[in-house]
């Protein structure tokens, strides 16, 4: 008798088991930590680990599919639109479509294997354009092969559009009372001008960004405006319009910040509410040789579901208002090529005003944003300089398609504690001896690889470790918190923000991460580290030197006893090499070279009218 090969989602397994619970393997492919629990708990096994598998997979189709979206993005013809979607922007927390053509082809090859093998296999498919790409894909290849599920997407479809004109709704009237609110407490009535040479800084509000009553601290790029003003700009901060919530701190801060809400008109507030795209006809499209055409036409319908395209063009309408205006010379951001940046390139480039980016961040492999496609770089708006902050980004962004001429080598401004032997120092310098019961668990910004990460504890620690002698902290990211209620095991939750890092990172013995520039900072300070890996999602938070263990769903349990055990033992530095090449010294002289200074401005603008 044939063994049979079953592809079905969590709401059709039942059915299309028939009964059968024997698979001696499955495999899940979705993010939902629930669902596949449910399917665990029906068939009485663990899902296969697959993320080794799933990585490489990654890797051989990270090009393939840089150029494919390259492709979908030549033949646009309205480029604030395009650069304002999802697909263009590529980015993992944002957009599910690399991953899922991930899954494709991991189940096309496991498939394959059964095959060969004659052996059983059932893949569970979370998102059900995935399951309808792989009914299409492997229908009629074999008589054993059953995909059990909804063939029609009318249902989806018609839940995005509901859920789309829904969000667009809040959308206007959020805007419109943002606007209202800013505009009441403003102290004047009349639009900003800069009449001497200035640079438009833009600045993300946060609880701890309001420094005493009128200073403003940056946790993107500390220190940037002083060195700045050190040159001789004046310096104005701005804000993109849909940060609500901090009108009077801003207001009180209006010598030196503009919110982008006050240059938002009720006519550009209509043209952004209108702003769509629609899909049409789903496009033949091929990724590694299979066919992807119901997960791009999945992304185009998604996009018709949010009201990030609103969000999106309203930034460019206002941006483009500011800088229309007075003696802008820069633009000057935090790097991390997300639709608003390219938009406020092009609203830059209208009016004649440069543009440079800082990365901050460390940069991994799949974190697609930054790495362009096949003839991308002629059509992207990319900053005019992107000042990098060590050698490895440096040479991660050449390699990806970025135009050398862009790039300069300044060393790390936001992590600058970390990148100098001296004020490591400081940094660490608490002199408390480890004592082995206190773990800091941080969770990512991407909320289902924090939930990941809590379900792997939550099974391998369902005491909360208490009998082993530890005390699980649990630090959420300040952009996504989470609430104890979630955590589910018992675990101590933190208040997080941008300033307490460093406090939770000395008192921690040994930290636990995924996904996380936390796990990086740690193990500058010279902190044993554990990185987490979930078994369904992809690794994204960087390359981190050998040494650094790494914990699956599987094995989580014995990686962390290890390096519990290990704490006794003296750190070697090891890493160290290899933290200064992701961020070097900060070298703020080569970036004032870079931006120069009003009077070097004036003369190039005298050469250029002789």
């Amino acid at each position: 008798m044939s063994e049979p090969i079953v592809v079905t989602s969590p709401a059709h397994l039942r059915r299309a088991l028939r009964g059968r619970t024997d698979f001696k393997q499955w495999l899940y492919l979705g993010k939902n930590v629930r669902f596949r629990a449910q399917a665990q708990a029906a068939l009485g096994l663990a899902p296969w680990d697959s993320a080794q598998k799933l990585h490489e997979t990654a890797r051989a189709l990270r090009q393939p599919f840089l150029d494919l979206v390259a492709q979908v993005g030549a033949g646009q013809e309205d480029p604030i639109t395009w650069w304002s979607t999802r697909l263009s922007w590529k980015m993992w927390i944002a957009s599910d479509l690399f991953l899922l053509a991930c899954y494709l082809h991991l189940a096309h090859d496991e498939v394959t294997q059964a095959i060969k093998r004659h052996e059983a296999l059932l893949i569970v498919v979370e998102d059900p354009w995935l399951l309808r790409q792989l009914q299409e894909n492997l229908g009629g290849a074999d008589s054993r092969i059953r995909v059990v599920g909804e063939s029609s997407l009318l249902a989806a479809k018609g839940r995005v559009v509901a859920a789309g004109l829904l969000k667009r709704v809040r959308w206007l009237i959020k805007t419109l009372s943002d606007r209202r609110r800013q505009r009441r407490v403003w102290p004047s009535r009349e639009r900003f001008v800069p009449r001497d040479p200035a640079i438009a800084l833009f600045s993300y509000p946060q609880p701890s960004s309001f420094k005493g009553p009128r200073q403003w601290e940056d946790h993107h790029l500390p220190g940037m405006e002083e060195l700045l003003a050190e040159s001789g700009w004046d310096v104005v901060r701005f804000s993109s319009p849909d940060c609500g919530g901090y009108e009077r701190p801003l207001a009180m801060r209006s010598d030196y910040f503009q919110p982008l809400i006050l240059w938002a008109t009720r006519q550009a507030i209509w043209r952004s509410f209108k702003a769509m795209t629609w899909p049409g006809d789903p496009l033949p499209l091929t990724l590694g040789g299979r066919p992807v055409t119901w997960l791009i036409h999945r992304e185009q319908w998604l996009e018709v579901g949010r009201a990030s395209l609103c969000a999106f063009r309203l930034f460019y309408e206002t941006a483009s208002r500011l800088l229309e205006k007075g003696n802008w010379r820069w633009v000057v951001y935090s790097y991390e090529n997300q639709p608003w940046e390219k938009l406020l390139v092009l609203a830059a480039q209208a009016h004649g005003v440069r543009t440079a980016a800082y990365q901050a961040i460390i940069l991994s492999e799949f974190y697609l944003p930054y790495f362009l496609g096949k003839g991308e770089a002629q059509r992207m708006p990319l900053p005019d300089i992107i000042f990098t902050s060590g050698p490895y980004g440096h040479r991660l962004l050449q390699a990806g398609g970025i135009p050398p001429g862009k790039l300069r080598l300044t060393g790390s401004i936001r992590y600058r504690e970390l990148s100098s032997d001296e004020a490591l120092g400081a940094c660490q310098g608490n002199g408390r001896q480890p004592r082995g019961g206190n773990i800091l668990v941080a969770l990512p910004i991407d909320p289902p690889m924090a939930a990941h990460l809590l379900e792997a504890l939550r099974l391998n620690f369902p005491g909360g470790g208490q009998e082993e002698g530890l005390r699980f902290w649990i630090r959420h990211h300040p952009l996504h918190p989470i609430r104890a209620s979630e955590i589910r095991f018992p675990a101590r939750l933190l208040p997080a923000d941008f300033t307490d890092l460093k406090r939770d990172l000395k008192e921690a013995d040994l930290v636990l991460f995924t996904a996380s520039s936390v796990g990086f900072q740690a193990l500058a300070m010279g902190k044993r580290v554990v990185n987490y890996r979930s078994g369904q999602l992809l690794d994204v938070g960087g390359v981190y030197p050998h040494s650094v263990p790494m914990a699956t769903d599987t094995n989580l349990r014995q990686v962390v006893l290890e390096e519990v055990g290990n704490l006794s033992s003296p750190k070697s530095d090891s890493s160290r090499p290899w933290v200064t090449q992701v961020f070097s010294p900060y070298d703020p002289q080569r970036v004032q070279s870079v931006l120069g200074s009003p009077r070097t401005a004036a003369a190039a603008q005298e050469v250029v009218h002789v």
